[in-house]
């Protein structure tokens, strides 16, 4: 990779441009990616970067973020791969740990962030990586 490349890629990690983050407001959002298209009462979803990303959105924060690779000009799907995931969890944390949970055959996988406030699941059949904010208290019989 090229020093004017790397230069670019970390300015744009230093600034945030290119990604969303679980507990922003729509506007923050809407202000570096535009409107994105309503598919719900309190769903937009967006184009960043190479994915489609689907927010959900309670009280004008971000709930929950579905990211899905975008379909190229030959309509194939590229999957996720490895340095998709960990870039995805680098926005999302900001510098926080992943701890894995649970890891299935079929490549299904589950992490939590250390702190415990968001957690990931990646679905492979579905080539998504999801985003939802922890709930702050577990459901009666599962304490």
């Amino acid at each position: 990779m090229d020093m004017t490349l790397k230069v670019v890629l970390l300015l744009i990690a230093s600034f945030g441009w290119g990604e969303a983050r679980v507990g922003e407001s729509m506007e923050e959002i809407q202000s570096r990616h535009g409107s994105g298209k309503e598919i719900g009462a309190n769903q937009i979803i967006f184009t960043i970067e190479d994915f489609d990303v689907t927010i959900t959105f309670e009280q004008g924060k971000s709930v929950l973020e579905i990211y899905t690779n975008r379909v190229g000009n030959n309509n194939e799907v590229r999957s996720m791969n490895e340095k998709d995931i960990q870039r995805l969890f680098e926005i999302q944390s900001k510098g926080k740990s992943w701890l894995k949970v649970e890891e299935e055959r079929d490549g299904r996988t589950l992490w939590l962030m250390a702190e415990g406030t968001l957690y990931a699941r990646f679905l492979p059949k579905f080539n998504t990586l999801t985003f939802n904010a922890a709930l702050k208290e577990l459901p009666k019989g599962l304490k």
